[in-house]
């Protein structure tokens, strides 16, 4: 009876470690699958930190070249600055040859004072246009560009001044069509005095790549 008592006691402590070392076999297996998710999850958040720290620093560094480089004098004449390897920053001048004069209230097209160009040969472009602008007399003297293409006014492209001696006059950005077109000046004086325009000219700041 002792011996059949003593026989349960070890069939039963030999299943017990069957069971205990079952589960802890899951265990280990568990956590050694816990374990390697987390290390692939902390590889890949490594290396999207670092992708992301690589894509600033470049980022970063092309705003340094960008914001080092020289912009142009209106009064320098054609010129050519290297912003990077890729880009280059030019100047376009397009002028306007000859004066124009008028005493007319009305707008007045000079016919000399023409020009022709097609925006599209200039990329990510900034372009304004100024001349030296006087009335010889009291009141305001204004010119604009004309688009002859379209014939309609070049919006924005309006100066004055009420100077009575030459005055460089600049207007604001300008935004031209596509395609080859041609400009012409128009001046006017709203008192009647002579308006005299002389050394109109674009100017385009484009970016080449």
């Amino acid at each position: 009876m002792v011996k059949v008592f003593l026989g349960l006691i070890v069939i039963n402590l030999a299943v017990l470690n069957f069971f205990l070392l079952r589960e802890n076999l899951a265990f280990d297996k568990a956590r050694d699958m816990v374990v390697q998710s987390a290390g692939m999850m902390m590889a890949e958040t490594k290396n999207s930190y670092e992708e992301i720290e690589r894509l600033r620093k470049e980022f970063k560094g092309k705003i340094a070249t960008v914001s080092s480089a020289r912009y142009f004098s209106p009064l320098s004449g054609e010129d050519r600055q290297t912003v990077s390897s890729d880009f280059s920053h030019q100047m376009e001048y397009v002028n306007f040859l000859g004066k124009g004069t008028t005493d007319s209230t009305a707008w007045y097209t000079v016919s000399e004072m023409e020009a022709k160009f097609n925006i599209a040969n200039f990329p990510n472009y900034t372009a304004w246009w100024e001349g030296y602008l006087e009335v010889e007399g009291e009141g305001t003297a204004s010119a604009r560009l004309f688009d002859a293409f379209a014939n309609i006014p070049v919006a924005g492209s309006e100066i004055k001044t009420s100077s009575t001696s030459l005055e460089q006059v600049s207007s604001g950005a300008l935004t031209f069509p596509p395609g080859d077109r041609i400009y012409r000046v128009q001046i006017r004086s709203f008192s009647g005095s002579q308006a005299v325009l002389e050394d109109a000219k674009i100017k385009i700041s484009w970016i080449e790549e």
